[in-house]
């Protein structure tokens, strides 16, 4: 069964996470079909095996473990190889376990992290993993392209019936433009390989 989402909302959230710890092993969570992206919440269903395994053993509320999408999202037994190596450090924020032993996720994005040697293959995947530095810079054309995308966000939000009209507001105050960009690609149904670029 694929690790997916069924049409859940993300929300953006307003709290500063520069400052989040990021261990320096994580335990690595496969995901099919879906990148997570820093500062947004997001919902997906967990239902392999092994990734239940990491979720029964590591699923506290408030544990950061790290989420890399599959190259491949029909391998059912990815490798660490058939994992892309750009990841999200997520925080575990809500858990619900489901009869058919499924568990629906709800997490938060910290960080973009880059996958580095896997410490353990069984009964799911551990790596060291390093967090990547955004750049924060600012400057005329940056504010201009920032003006233009959340004009242009705007209006594809009015034109796709399932996006709240809230989106619009959010994106009027998201004031940093890697922030900005990161919401934005959250919503558009693009292919995995443009989601990790």
């Amino acid at each position: 069964m694929a690790d997916k989402p069924k049409g859940e909302k993300r929300f953006e959230i307003e709290e500063d996470l520069s400052k989040v710890e990021i261990p320096d092993i994580l335990p690595v969570l496969p995901l099919r079909g879906i990148v997570i992206f820093p500062s947004q919440i997001h919902p997906f269903l967990v239902s392999r095996p092994s990734s239940l395994k990491l979720i029964e053993e590591c699923g506290q509320t408030n544990k950061v473990i790290a989420l890399a999408a599959q190259k491949n999202p029909e391998d059912e037994q990815p490798t660490p190889e058939g994992l892309f190596q750009s990841g999200t450090a997520v925080s575990i924020v809500k858990m619900l376990r489901y009869p058919d032993q499924s568990v629906r996720v709800l997490v938060q994005g910290l960080a973009r992290i880059e996958l580095g040697q896997f410490t353990q293959r069984e009964p799911y995947f551990l790596a060291h993993v390093k967090r990547l530095v955004e750049p924060v810079s600012s400057d005329k054309e940056i504010d201009a392209l920032h003006a233009h995308l959340v004009s242009q966000f705007s209006k594809f939000v009015s034109l796709v019936p399932y996006l709240p009209d809230e989106l619009q507001v959010m994106a009027m105050q998201v004031k940093e433009a890697s922030r900005l960009a990161d919401m934005v690609a959250s919503y558009l149904k693009i292919p995995i390989e443009e989601a990790q670029d």
